[in-house]
Protein backbone atom coordinates (compact mmCIF):
# COMPACT_ATOMS: atom_id res chain seq x y z
CA UNK A 1 0.00 0.00 0.00
CA UNK A 2 1.46 3.39 -1.07
CA UNK A 3 -0.48 6.50 1.22
CA UNK A 4 1.02 9.96 0.94
CA UNK A 5 -0.19 13.22 2.85
CA UNK A 6 -0.95 15.47 -0.03
CA UNK A 7 -2.82 19.02 -0.16
CA UNK A 8 -5.20 18.96 -3.52
CA UNK A 9 -6.79 21.61 -4.77
CA UNK A 10 -9.13 20.90 -7.72
CA UNK A 11 -8.21 22.14 -10.89
CA UNK A 12 -11.04 20.52 -13.08
CA UNK A 13 -14.12 18.82 -11.15
CA UNK A 14 -14.02 15.09 -10.72
CA UNK A 15 -10.82 14.58 -13.55
CA UNK A 16 -7.61 15.96 -11.68
CA UNK A 17 -6.44 16.87 -8.34
CA UNK A 18 -2.77 18.55 -8.05
CA UNK A 19 -0.86 19.14 -5.24
CA UNK A 20 2.84 20.54 -4.94
CA UNK A 21 4.90 17.88 -3.01
CA UNK A 22 8.38 18.99 -1.55
CA UNK A 23 11.39 19.34 -3.32
CA UNK A 24 9.59 21.08 -6.44
CA UNK A 25 7.52 18.46 -7.55
CA UNK A 26 4.33 18.10 -8.94
CA UNK A 27 1.57 15.69 -8.42
CA UNK A 28 -1.98 15.11 -9.88
CA UNK A 29 -4.52 12.45 -9.55
CA UNK A 30 -6.56 11.81 -12.58
CA UNK A 31 -9.97 10.08 -13.40
CA UNK A 32 -10.98 10.75 -16.91
CA UNK A 33 -9.31 11.99 -20.35
CA UNK A 34 -10.02 15.74 -20.00
CA UNK A 35 -7.86 15.45 -16.44
CA UNK A 36 -4.83 13.81 -18.17
CA UNK A 37 -4.97 16.21 -21.06
CA UNK A 38 -4.71 18.68 -18.34
CA UNK A 39 -2.17 17.50 -16.70
CA UNK A 40 0.23 16.84 -19.50
CA UNK A 41 -0.46 20.35 -20.61
CA UNK A 42 0.25 22.16 -17.22
CA UNK A 43 3.60 19.55 -16.88
CA UNK A 44 5.10 21.00 -19.72
CA UNK A 45 6.23 24.32 -18.92
CA UNK A 46 5.56 24.56 -14.73
CA UNK A 47 9.26 24.24 -13.97
CA UNK A 48 9.23 20.82 -11.56
CA UNK A 49 9.40 17.05 -11.68
CA UNK A 50 5.95 16.23 -12.38
CA UNK A 51 4.17 12.97 -11.62
CA UNK A 52 0.43 11.97 -13.45
CA UNK A 53 -1.59 9.24 -11.84
CA UNK A 54 -4.37 7.62 -13.32
CA UNK A 55 -7.24 6.43 -11.45
CA UNK A 56 -7.83 2.41 -12.71
CA UNK A 57 -10.32 2.14 -15.52
CA UNK A 58 -10.90 2.18 -19.22
CA UNK A 59 -10.00 5.75 -21.28
CA UNK A 60 -11.13 6.01 -24.69
CA UNK A 61 -9.34 8.82 -25.92
CA UNK A 62 -11.73 9.76 -28.80
CA UNK A 63 -10.99 12.50 -31.48
CA UNK A 64 -6.94 12.97 -30.35
CA UNK A 65 -4.51 11.01 -28.89
CA UNK A 66 -2.42 12.81 -25.75
CA UNK A 67 1.17 14.94 -25.90
CA UNK A 68 3.55 16.04 -23.95
CA UNK A 69 6.45 17.77 -25.04
CA UNK A 70 8.96 20.02 -22.68
CA UNK A 71 12.07 21.84 -23.16
CA UNK A 72 12.48 21.77 -19.61
CA UNK A 73 14.99 19.97 -17.76
CA UNK A 74 12.24 17.52 -15.41
CA UNK A 75 11.39 14.62 -15.50
CA UNK A 76 7.48 13.26 -16.02
CA UNK A 77 6.71 10.11 -13.89
CA UNK A 78 3.05 8.62 -14.98
CA UNK A 79 1.73 5.35 -13.38
CA UNK A 80 -1.85 3.57 -13.57
CA UNK A 81 -3.33 1.44 -11.17
CA UNK A 82 -4.72 4.04 -9.01
CA UNK A 83 -7.71 3.66 -6.73
CA UNK A 84 -10.19 6.56 -6.66
CA UNK A 85 -8.20 9.37 -4.99
CA UNK A 86 -4.75 7.99 -6.02
CA UNK A 87 -3.93 7.58 -2.32
CA UNK A 88 -3.13 3.20 -2.76
CA UNK A 89 -1.99 1.49 -6.24
CA UNK A 90 -4.48 -1.46 -6.99
CA UNK A 91 -4.10 -4.32 -8.85
CA UNK A 92 -6.89 -3.05 -11.40
CA UNK A 93 -5.90 -1.87 -14.88
CA UNK A 94 -5.52 1.51 -16.47
CA UNK A 95 -6.49 1.49 -20.20
CA UNK A 96 -5.56 4.12 -22.44
CA UNK A 97 -7.34 3.21 -25.88
CA UNK A 98 -6.98 4.72 -29.22
CA UNK A 99 -9.37 3.65 -31.12
CA UNK A 100 -7.69 2.33 -33.83
CA UNK A 101 -7.80 6.34 -35.15
CA UNK A 102 -4.63 7.63 -33.05
CA UNK A 103 -1.22 7.21 -31.36
CA UNK A 104 -2.09 6.70 -27.55
CA UNK A 105 0.83 8.44 -26.14
CA UNK A 106 3.51 10.92 -27.73
CA UNK A 107 5.96 12.39 -25.03
CA UNK A 108 8.95 14.51 -26.41
CA UNK A 109 11.85 15.57 -23.69
CA UNK A 110 13.81 18.03 -25.66
CA UNK A 111 16.02 18.92 -23.01
CA UNK A 112 19.29 18.02 -23.13
CA UNK A 113 20.07 17.57 -19.23
CA UNK A 114 19.85 14.61 -17.89
CA UNK A 115 16.99 15.08 -15.51
CA UNK A 116 14.89 15.42 -18.06
CA UNK A 117 13.56 11.79 -17.84
CA UNK A 118 10.51 9.77 -18.93
CA UNK A 119 8.90 6.94 -16.33
CA UNK A 120 5.49 5.31 -17.60
CA UNK A 121 4.58 2.58 -15.30
CA UNK A 122 1.10 0.28 -15.28
CA UNK A 123 -0.74 1.88 -18.04
CA UNK A 124 -2.44 -0.37 -21.06
CA UNK A 125 -2.02 1.01 -24.05
CA UNK A 126 -4.49 -0.78 -26.41
CA UNK A 127 -5.81 0.23 -30.20
CA UNK A 128 -3.44 3.09 -31.17
CA UNK A 129 -2.37 4.15 -34.20
CA UNK A 130 -0.08 6.09 -36.54
CA UNK A 131 1.26 6.77 -39.58
CA UNK A 132 4.29 8.41 -40.85
CA UNK A 133 6.10 8.04 -37.52
CA UNK A 134 6.82 5.46 -35.38
CA UNK A 135 4.90 4.43 -31.79
CA UNK A 136 0.71 3.54 -32.15
CA UNK A 137 0.86 2.97 -28.83
CA UNK A 138 4.10 5.17 -27.34
CA UNK A 139 6.47 7.63 -29.17
CA UNK A 140 9.06 8.85 -26.19
CA UNK A 141 12.02 10.62 -27.18
CA UNK A 142 14.82 12.49 -25.05
CA UNK A 143 18.03 14.07 -25.70
CA UNK A 144 19.94 13.11 -22.56
CA UNK A 145 17.48 11.40 -20.14
CA UNK A 146 16.29 7.68 -19.45
CA UNK A 147 13.52 6.23 -20.75
CA UNK A 148 12.28 3.77 -18.71
CA UNK A 149 8.72 1.61 -19.27
CA UNK A 150 8.13 -0.55 -16.88
CA UNK A 151 4.84 -3.20 -16.48
CA UNK A 152 2.78 -1.61 -18.99
CA UNK A 153 0.64 -3.98 -22.06
CA UNK A 154 0.62 -3.24 -25.46
CA UNK A 155 -2.28 -4.59 -27.48
CA UNK A 156 -3.50 -3.92 -30.83
CA UNK A 157 -1.41 -0.96 -31.61
CA UNK A 158 -0.86 -0.34 -35.54
CA UNK A 159 1.58 1.77 -37.57
CA UNK A 160 1.67 2.46 -40.95
CA UNK A 161 5.20 2.86 -41.85
CA UNK A 162 7.29 1.25 -38.84
CA UNK A 163 7.04 0.34 -34.74
CA UNK A 164 3.63 -0.85 -34.12
CA UNK A 165 4.04 -0.77 -30.54
CA UNK A 166 6.64 1.63 -29.20
CA UNK A 167 9.15 4.14 -30.48
CA UNK A 168 12.21 4.63 -28.12
CA UNK A 169 14.90 7.27 -29.30
CA UNK A 170 16.95 8.82 -26.66
CA UNK A 171 20.74 9.61 -25.75
CA UNK A 172 20.42 8.14 -22.31
CA UNK A 173 19.63 5.06 -20.68
CA UNK A 174 16.94 2.40 -22.02
CA UNK A 175 15.01 0.23 -19.56
CA UNK A 176 12.09 -1.70 -21.24
CA UNK A 177 10.98 -4.49 -18.45
CA UNK A 178 8.38 -6.81 -17.47
CA UNK A 179 6.15 -5.74 -20.40
CA UNK A 180 3.79 -7.45 -22.61
CA UNK A 181 3.54 -6.84 -26.29
CA UNK A 182 0.85 -8.57 -27.89
CA UNK A 183 -0.57 -8.28 -31.78
CA UNK A 184 0.84 -5.28 -32.33
CA UNK A 185 1.46 -4.71 -36.33
CA UNK A 186 3.37 -2.03 -38.51
CA UNK A 187 4.58 -2.27 -42.05
CA UNK A 188 8.42 -3.14 -40.08
CA UNK A 189 8.68 -3.49 -36.43
CA UNK A 190 5.47 -5.19 -35.04
CA UNK A 191 6.85 -4.87 -31.68
CA UNK A 192 8.77 -1.29 -32.48
CA UNK A 193 12.20 0.10 -32.59
CA UNK A 194 14.69 0.67 -29.45
CA UNK A 195 17.53 3.57 -30.21
CA UNK A 196 19.99 5.15 -27.74
CA UNK A 197 23.62 6.16 -28.16
CA UNK A 198 26.54 7.49 -25.64
CA UNK A 199 24.71 4.90 -23.06
CA UNK A 200 23.10 1.41 -22.63
CA UNK A 201 19.88 -0.02 -22.83
CA UNK A 202 18.36 -3.19 -20.77
CA UNK A 203 15.73 -4.80 -22.00
CA UNK A 204 14.60 -7.05 -19.15
CA UNK A 205 11.57 -9.83 -18.71
CA UNK A 206 9.39 -9.09 -21.26
CA UNK A 207 6.97 -11.27 -23.73
CA UNK A 208 6.93 -9.79 -27.17
CA UNK A 209 4.07 -12.45 -28.47
CA UNK A 210 2.42 -12.93 -31.89
CA UNK A 211 2.76 -9.57 -33.49
CA UNK A 212 3.75 -8.99 -37.06
CA UNK A 213 5.44 -7.29 -40.26
CA UNK A 214 3.61 -6.75 -42.90
CA UNK A 215 6.71 -6.86 -45.18
CA UNK A 216 6.73 -9.81 -47.10
CA UNK A 217 10.56 -10.27 -47.21
CA UNK A 218 12.80 -9.61 -44.52
CA UNK A 219 10.12 -8.09 -42.10
CA UNK A 220 10.70 -7.91 -38.43
CA UNK A 221 7.74 -8.66 -36.60
CA UNK A 222 8.99 -8.18 -33.42
CA UNK A 223 11.75 -6.17 -31.72
CA UNK A 224 14.50 -3.67 -33.72
CA UNK A 225 17.38 -2.51 -31.44
CA UNK A 226 19.45 0.14 -33.13
CA UNK A 227 22.66 2.39 -31.91
CA UNK A 228 25.13 4.67 -33.90
CA UNK A 229 28.04 4.63 -31.17
CA UNK A 230 28.40 0.90 -30.18
CA UNK A 231 26.00 0.96 -27.49
CA UNK A 232 25.47 -2.60 -26.02
CA UNK A 233 22.40 -3.61 -25.52
CA UNK A 234 21.49 -6.11 -23.07
CA UNK A 235 18.58 -8.71 -22.99
CA UNK A 236 17.74 -10.97 -20.19
CA UNK A 237 14.68 -13.05 -19.48
CA UNK A 238 12.56 -12.16 -22.06
CA UNK A 239 10.24 -14.49 -24.63
CA UNK A 240 10.57 -12.73 -28.37
CA UNK A 241 8.17 -15.99 -29.55
CA UNK A 242 5.82 -16.34 -33.29
CA UNK A 243 6.64 -12.26 -33.99
CA UNK A 244 7.45 -13.55 -37.44
CA UNK A 245 4.51 -13.74 -39.76
CA UNK A 246 5.94 -12.87 -43.83
CA UNK A 247 8.97 -14.56 -42.70
CA UNK A 248 10.13 -12.00 -40.60
CA UNK A 249 12.09 -12.23 -37.35
CA UNK A 250 11.35 -11.79 -33.22
CA UNK A 251 14.71 -9.79 -33.28
CA UNK A 252 16.37 -7.49 -35.59
CA UNK A 253 20.18 -6.40 -34.24
CA UNK A 254 21.39 -3.03 -35.46
CA UNK A 255 23.62 -2.79 -32.29
CA UNK A 256 26.07 -4.73 -30.31
CA UNK A 257 23.64 -6.95 -28.52
CA UNK A 258 24.46 -9.25 -25.34
CA UNK A 259 21.93 -12.18 -24.66
CA UNK A 260 21.01 -13.63 -21.34
CA UNK A 261 18.64 -16.36 -20.46
CA UNK A 262 16.24 -15.49 -23.56
CA UNK A 263 14.01 -17.24 -25.45
CA UNK A 264 13.76 -16.16 -28.93
CA UNK A 265 12.42 -17.49 -32.00
CA UNK A 266 14.31 -16.31 -34.90
CA UNK A 267 16.84 -13.58 -35.12
CA UNK A 268 18.98 -11.23 -37.79
CA UNK A 269 22.58 -9.86 -37.83
CA UNK A 270 22.42 -10.93 -34.01
CA UNK A 271 26.57 -11.19 -33.76
CA UNK A 272 28.02 -13.50 -31.78
CA UNK A 273 29.40 -12.37 -28.02
CA UNK A 274 31.41 -14.13 -25.14
CA UNK A 275 29.09 -12.66 -22.64
CA UNK A 276 25.96 -14.21 -24.39
CA UNK A 277 24.79 -17.52 -22.45
CA UNK A 278 21.83 -19.62 -21.49
CA UNK A 279 19.67 -18.97 -24.18
CA UNK A 280 16.63 -21.02 -25.78
CA UNK A 281 14.82 -21.25 -28.40
CA UNK A 282 11.79 -23.15 -27.52
CA UNK A 283 7.38 -23.64 -27.60
CA UNK A 284 6.52 -21.54 -24.42
CA UNK A 285 4.17 -23.34 -23.46
CA UNK A 286 1.88 -20.81 -22.10
CA UNK A 287 -0.92 -21.71 -19.91
CA UNK A 288 -4.87 -21.85 -21.38
CA UNK A 289 -5.98 -18.35 -21.67
CA UNK A 290 -9.96 -17.79 -22.09
CA UNK A 291 -11.30 -14.84 -23.87
CA UNK A 292 -11.50 -12.40 -27.12
CA UNK A 293 -8.27 -10.60 -26.13
CA UNK A 294 -6.43 -12.82 -23.63
CA UNK A 295 -3.14 -10.90 -22.51
CA UNK A 296 -2.44 -13.05 -19.66
CA UNK A 297 1.00 -15.08 -20.69
CA UNK A 298 1.04 -17.63 -17.37
CA UNK A 299 3.86 -20.37 -18.44
CA UNK A 300 2.30 -23.75 -17.39
CA UNK A 301 4.51 -25.44 -14.22
CA UNK A 302 5.99 -27.78 -16.96
CA UNK A 303 7.23 -24.93 -19.51
CA UNK A 304 10.69 -24.79 -19.93
CA UNK A 305 10.86 -21.65 -18.82
CA UNK A 306 10.11 -21.69 -14.99
CA UNK A 307 12.84 -20.91 -13.20
CA UNK A 308 15.10 -20.91 -15.96
CA UNK A 309 15.58 -16.80 -16.06
CA UNK A 310 18.98 -14.73 -14.67
CA UNK A 311 18.49 -13.89 -11.23
CA UNK A 312 20.84 -10.81 -11.20
CA UNK A 313 20.52 -9.78 -14.73
CA UNK A 314 22.19 -5.92 -15.25
CA UNK A 315 19.86 -3.00 -13.99
CA UNK A 316 17.36 -5.50 -11.62
CA UNK A 317 14.37 -7.48 -12.23
CA UNK A 318 11.89 -5.16 -10.85
CA UNK A 319 10.30 -5.98 -7.52
CA UNK A 320 7.16 -7.44 -9.40
CA UNK A 321 5.97 -9.19 -12.46
CA UNK A 322 3.35 -7.52 -14.75
CA UNK A 323 0.33 -8.57 -12.92
CA UNK A 324 1.69 -7.43 -9.36
CA UNK A 325 2.84 -11.25 -8.28
CA UNK A 326 6.55 -11.36 -6.46
CA UNK A 327 9.10 -10.75 -9.50
CA UNK A 328 10.74 -14.45 -8.07
CA UNK A 329 8.27 -17.15 -7.16
CA UNK A 330 10.38 -20.52 -6.84
CA UNK A 331 13.97 -21.25 -6.80
CA UNK A 332 14.73 -19.20 -9.72
CA UNK A 333 12.57 -16.33 -12.14
CA UNK A 334 10.76 -17.67 -14.76
CA UNK A 335 11.34 -16.27 -18.12
CA UNK A 336 9.00 -13.52 -19.23
CA UNK A 337 7.26 -11.08 -17.82
CA UNK A 338 4.46 -13.24 -16.30
CA UNK A 339 5.84 -15.67 -13.14
CA UNK A 340 4.37 -19.00 -12.54
CA UNK A 341 2.29 -19.11 -9.52
CA UNK A 342 4.26 -22.63 -7.57
CA UNK A 343 1.68 -22.95 -4.59
CA UNK A 344 -0.15 -25.72 -6.62
CA UNK A 345 3.29 -27.43 -8.02
CA UNK A 346 2.26 -30.48 -6.52
CA UNK A 347 -0.19 -30.73 -9.30
CA UNK A 348 -3.39 -30.45 -6.91
CA UNK A 349 -6.03 -27.44 -6.79
CA UNK A 350 -6.40 -27.42 -3.22
CA UNK A 351 -8.09 -29.98 -0.62
CA UNK A 352 -8.20 -32.52 -0.43
CA UNK A 353 -12.22 -32.45 -0.50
Amino acid sequence: MQSRNKFFSILLPLTALFCSAPGHAALFCVNSVAGLNFALAASQDNGQNDQIDIVAGSYALNASGLQFVSSEANSLTIFGGYNADCSQLTTAVTSLNGGSINQVLRVIQSSSATAASIHIERITFIAGKTGVDGGGGLFATAQSGEVRIESNRFLLNHAENYAGAIYINTGGLITLRNNLFYLNSALQMGVGELQTSNSVAYITGNTMINNSAATVTNGIGGLYVASNSGTNFWLSNNILWNNNANGGVDLYAGASVILRNNDIGTSAFVMPNALSQNNQSVDPDFSPCVGLLCSSFELKRGSPLVDAGSDNPPNGLGSTDLPGKLRTIGPHVDIGAFEEDVIFANGYEGGPF
